[in-house]
């Protein structure tokens, strides 16, 4: 006998940072219509999902009746205050949240980690950032040699932080229907429950190894609302096995840690444009991989930081092309580089009559 009610889960797969992704994850809660919105919490505890589980079920209640945009927004940068962690970077949530509360709609995690491997997850992750903080270094030094050893220990310790947390994510799939009418018990009566998963890009494995299991009354989808030229080089890591780390070849490494450093300034240029300014670092760190030698030696012979970021810059502007200054620049480049028909959902750069969503990206992507 079938399980009830069935699952319908859409992986929604997407940058979480900025206001625009915040838009971007309200998109599809318009969109799919969940009963069930999962956010992406890193590192939760049980502790604080038991906690982030009853603040948002009191903010649902307090803003029964509220429908003032305004108001809303209120309620939403408080319930985003109770449920994260002191300096949690709240722009997209300020996008998302008043949505989610204006439609009524629960939040749940899927993360719950003990407290002591939580713990771990942080040391792991702390490790990890260090490590590829001590690569740029180095490259930027012109210790080369040193720094690709950094960055692939770099990129081996986010491989262990991200797939100890997709387990995680893949077990309360197993249970999510038991725990989502656990806490949720009004949802009992509904034939088929739409949950919308919202996860970071690099985070595939979860929804390709469900995809491969037998789970009664429950149906899988996934959608990207980011062109595959953005995507973080991160993929390129994100399934693969331990000893694949060894057998990948210098360049692969090479362009990891030119996208780090290219990243940092694109973001500047781009602040409000995640994946434009991905796309682009994306596209000009596989232009620039090849010369990565060549540009730590440029750089070396600055005398400080920031000199020689921008003799690292000025190399590769000398040897490619110049980079862009601004979002409007990005769009150029992508466009030159993929078609005039390359856009993003709700891109603010373009003309207020086409920011209508990008339906080749979001909607066909569907699986």
């Amino acid at each position: 006998m079938e399980e009830t009610p069935r699952l319908h889960i859409l992986f929604s797969m997407g940058a979480h940072g900025s206001s625009e992704d915040g838009r971007r994850a309200a998109f599809w809660v318009r969109k799919f219509k969940p009963h069930v919105f999962v956010d992406e919490f890193a590192g939760l505890t049980k502790g604080e999902f038991n906690h982030n589980i009853k603040a948002y079920k009191r903010a649902l209640e307090k803003t029964r009746g509220v429908s003032g945009a305004r108001a809303l927004r209120t309620h939403a940068k408080r319930i985003i205050r109770e449920m994260r962690r002191p300096g949690y970077d709240e722009d997209c949530d300020r996008e998302l949240y008043p949505v989610l509360l204006a439609s009524r709609t629960p939040v749940f995690f899927f993360e719950r980690h003990s407290a002591g491997k939580a713990k771990k997850l942080e040391k792991i992750d702390k490790r990890s950032d260090k490590t590829e903080d001590d690569a740029k270094t180095a490259l930027l030094e012109g210790r080369y040699a040193q720094a690709l050893r950094l960055v692939r220990q770099h990129v081996w310790l986010d491989h262990r932080y991200n797939s100890s947390r997709e387990k995680v994510i893949v077990q309360a799939v197993r249970t999510a229907r038991r725990d989502l009418l656990k806490h949720y018990p009004h949802l009992r009566g509904e034939k088929e429950l739409r949950v919308l998963v919202r996860l970071g890009v690099e985070h595939t494995p979860p929804y390709i190894w469900l995809k491969k299991q037998e789970l009664k009354g429950i149906t899988l989808a996934r959608s990207f609302d980011m062109n595959p030229a953005s995507l973080d080089p991160a993929l390129h890591f994100a399934t693969l096995k331990p000893e694949q780390f060894r057998q990948k070849g210098d360049l692969l490494f090479a362009y990891r840690l030119l996208y780090g450093l290219l990243e940092d300034e694109m973001e500047k240029r781009a602040p409000a444009h995640t994946e434009k300014h991905l796309a682009a670092t994306q596209l000009l760190a596989r232009k620039g991989s090849r010369d990565l030698k060549e540009l730590s030696k440029a750089a070396s012979e600055g005398k400080s930081g920031k000199e020689r970021i921008h003799l690292l810059l000025k190399k590769f502007e000398e040897l490619h092309q110049p980079l862009p200054r601004n979002s409007a620049e990005m769009t150029e480049l992508l466009q030159k580089e993929f078609g005039a028909g390359y856009r993003y959902l709700h891109d603010r750069t373009l003309p207020k009559e086409k920011r209508e969503p990008n339906l080749r990206i979001g909607r066909a992507r569907w699986e």
